[in-house]
């Protein structure tokens, strides 16, 4: 008996790597967790160094400092456009060390001289060089890859430098470099810079949320690959296993009596043994995408043979055999799992010689799958693996599942909608 659901189990590991691209595809955006980061943060230095930073030096270059302020004021610059270079990995250090670069440019005197004043009219503050933007990609960067107490204290030091920073810019004087009013230059001053340490800074966040968002739909979807793994196994082994003990024990009890009886056994507990470890590899194959052959997946059409192997265990089964309803095939995998399961509590809980009735029937857009046995008044449903995989295949179809004691013995009701969605 072929009791892998192979089909069905490929269909979820498909989900399941999906849900793994999903998440690799938004860490993929910037990458942080993949090898040597500091090769791409290399090139971006580089590139807003080239972009950048040759404005910048020729501010220094032309203002009237001693050459050894003006080696130092350009190191300054140096060092903050080599922090984009560490920024994954060493993000902290990086921002801290483009924290100190920039508080010097602000605490510099303006960058005056002949030539300055005839480009722009008057002396120019360091800290408005196009290099002082690379501050944006640090700050950005601590806040997407350190936990929020980090991520605070970086916004923390960030509003202290915007204070410090308008206060530096906050002289009229400034303002005749882009011919504007002291109201007007202030009020963008302010905006200018909240916007230089906030925007960054939420960006930053919000990519951080978003890849721990991604990281436990990524860890969900493995505890849900595990669980479904298990179910797979229980439902590979429990059946051949029940039945391989049920004519053990019969073999046992009627080997003083009857040898004729034992051969019969012993060639069943060989033929379940052998159709078991075919499920397993049947399992193994379906978790390998390199396997090019895969066995066939059970349907209703397999009830039969599935009822004739429980008779052969020794339940006395009672199913009128009439050709199954035409249900989509993963109706009725759910179904054919439904009763095999519900046939092997039987055969574990009640033991041979029960009797058990199997009924289908499809009415109103759903498929009902009706399990009842004779095992006597009283008896409770015992939770397990068992129980929980049918609940969850069951629902899995929007359907739902009874298991409960009758009057009788233990009752299976599976409802199984014929389309999703009704």
């Amino acid at each position: 008996m072929r009791v892998i659901l192979e089909s069905d189990f490929r269909d979820r590991r498909v989900s399941y790597d999906d849900q793994m691209d999903e998440s690799r595809g938004v860490a993929s955006l910037e990458a942080w967790t993949r090898p040597r980061p500091w090769i791409a943060d290399g090139l971006l230095a580089v590139v807003l160094a080239g972009v950048l930073l040759p404005a910048s030096v020729d501010v220094v270059v032309s203002s009237e400092w001693p050459p050894a302020v003006r080696a130092v004021a350009i190191g300054t610059l140096g060092l903050v456009h080599l922090s984009v270079a560490l920024r994954r990995l060493l993000p902290r250090g990086a921002f801290l060390a483009a924290c100190g670069a920039m508080l010097a440019l602000v605490a510099v005197p303006d960058a005056d001289g002949t030539a300055i004043r005839a480009a722009y009219g008057t002396a120019v503050p360091l800290v408005l060089v196009p290099s002082s933007l690379v501050f944006c990609v640090l700050m950005y960067s601590v806040a997407a890859a350190r936990p929020a107490v980090d991520a605070l204290r970086a916004l923390a030091i960030g509003a202290v430098g915007a204070v410090l920073t308008t206060a530096r810019l906050w002289s009229v004087e400034v303002a005749s470099l882009v011919e504007l009013g002291a109201v007007v230059w202030r009020s963008l001053v302010l905006l200018t810079v909240v916007a230089v340490v906030a925007v960054p800074w939420q960006l930053g966040r919000l990519r951080y949320l978003r890849g721990q968002y991604q990281a436990a739909l990524a860890d969900r979807a493995r505890q849900e690959e595990r669980q479904r793994i298990a179910r797979e196994l229980h439902d590979v082994v429990s059946h051949s296993l029940a039945v391989m003990v049920s004519q053990a024990e019969g073999a046992r009890m009627m080997m003083a009596r009857d040898r004729e009886v034992v051969a019969p056994a012993l060639e069943r507990i060989a033929t379940t043994g052998q159709d078991a470890m075919r499920g397993m590899r049947g399992l193994l194959d379906a978790l390998d995408p390199d396997t090019g052959e895969r066995a066939p997946q059970p349907s209703l059409a397999d009830l039969g043979a599935l009822i004739e192997n429980a008779r052969g265990a020794g339940l006395v089964t009672h199913y009128a055999g009439e050709p199954p309803p035409e249900v989509e095939p993963s109706v009725g995998l759910v179904a054919y799992r439904v009763v095999q399961e519900a046939l092997t509590n039987v055969l574990k809980h009640v033991g041979a010689g029960a009797e058990v009735e199997v009924d289908l029937v499809e009415a109103a857009g759903a498929l009902e799958v009706r399990v009842r046995d004779d095992g006597g008044p009283g008896l409770a449903p015992a939770p397990g693996r068992g129980l929980t995989g049918m609940r969850e295949r069951v629902e899995a179809l929007d359907g739902d599942l009874e298991a409960a004691a009758g009057e009788r013995g233990f009752v299976v009701i599976a409802r199984i909608p014929t389309r999703r969605g009704t």
